[in-house]
């Protein structure tokens, strides 16, 4: 694994100006507009965890997989590292978020509305989600299929919250008072480690199909 880490380090450094430029973004939504600065922080979150996920198209490049697959390792531990890696971009991110919050968005810790002790651990979490996704899609359908699935996911999100939605205007639910009702009786540590906890088993649920999908598959 550890030299798997250190191949994706590499090609991660080696497109580190992308990611410069998707810092340098984010800093300026939220310079420009306040209201922009979670969604700013979120992005910078996002597009780094993402980060770790493209390690898998340049592994494909130049029919490197099978390459990679006749080393002396597991396809496990080639699975889990790519989670690891992840992992480590997705924390940088959030890391960078914070710093950027704290110094120069000047975004609340704790008190006040969208204190970042409690919002972002929401965004790194829903980051590692979208890659819990992306993981085992990209194995299982390679990079151009994969790139139609990945479409059809965000159709079908998109028409499951139209029809969610329509279903509470026909029954005449209130949405914001709901989620008003959820604010002020569950309180802000519950819903994060509610959120880290769902994280978690999407994570293992999705190793496990990865896993499966790569021993199944023929180079």
């Amino acid at each position: 694994m550890k030299g798997f880490l250190k191949k994706d380090l590499a090609l991660l450094y080696n497109t580190g100006k992308v990611y410069l430029a998707v810092i340098a973004m984010g800093i300026v939504l939220g310079l420009v507009n306040k209201e922009m600065r979670s969604f700013s922080s979120s992005f910078i979150m996002i597009m780094l965890a993402f980060a770790g996920a493209s390690t898998l198209s340049y592994d494909d490049f130049e029919n490197g997989m099978p390459f990679l697959i006749s080393l002396p390792v597991s396809k496990k531990t080639y699975i889990k590292e790519k989670y690891l890696i992840c992992f480590l971009s997705g924390a940088v991110g959030l890391v960078i978020a914070a710093v950027l919050g704290s110094v120069i968005f000047k975004m609340p810790l704790i008190h006040g509305e969208e204190p970042m002790l409690f919002v972002f651990p929401v965004y790194f979490a829903i980051a590692e989600i979208m890659t819990a996704v992306m993981i085992p899609t990209r194995i299982k359908f390679g990079p151009e299929k994969s790139r139609i699935v990945g479409m059809g996911f965000v159709v079908a999100i998109f028409l499951a919250s139209f029809c969610i939605g329509y279903l509470f205007k026909l029954f005449s639910v209130d949405i914001d008072a709901l989620i008003r009702d959820a604010q002020e009786n569950i309180p802000k540590l519950a819903l994060v480690l509610g959120v880290m906890v769902f994280c978690m088993v999407i994570m293992l649920i999705s190793y496990t199909f990865s896993v499966k999908a790569l021993e199944k598959k023929e180079f």
